[in-house]
């Protein structure tokens, strides 16, 4: 991304900011460290950074796992707040939603061929993270 910035701007292309989509997993995330290296680099390049969508599936929920979850929301919002480029964060659930943050049990989402039980997945652990 940051080549093709390069080469936008050498061409004189009016950019100024980039929307960075997050459909990620529990199971394959990038590191929040990884991901603030990226939005500093773009702000050397004076662009502005939103992170336009983000969403962390979790197969098979567990406690750990559901904590884990949250803990990435977290992090990359961290991330965000870490770096003044970054202006603004959005949630989004698989359905297109708004937030991340109801439970799949309320929405009948199905994920590893088991609806997850009612209160299995709060939207405390996420709200608090984030």
């Amino acid at each position: 991304m940051l080549t093709l910035v390069k080469q936008l701007k050498a061409a004189n292309v009016p950019i100024d900011g980039i929307g960075l989509q997050m459909h990620i997993s529990i199971d394959s995330y990038p590191s929040a460290a990884s991901i603030s290296a990226n939005m500093a680099d773009l702000a050397a390049l004076g662009m502005e950074v939103e992170i336009t969508e983000m969403d962390v599936k979790v197969s098979n929920p567990t406690p750990a796992r559901l904590q884990l979850q949250a803990q990435v929301y977290g992090d990359i919002l961290q991330a965000c707040l870490d770096n003044t480029n970054c202006k603004a964060s959005s949630c989004r659930t698989r359905r297109g939603g708004t937030t991340g943050l109801r439970p799949p049990a309320a929405v009948g989402w199905r994920e590893g061929g088991a609806v997850a039980a009612p209160g299995e997945l709060t939207a405390a652990a996420i709200a608090h993270a984030l």
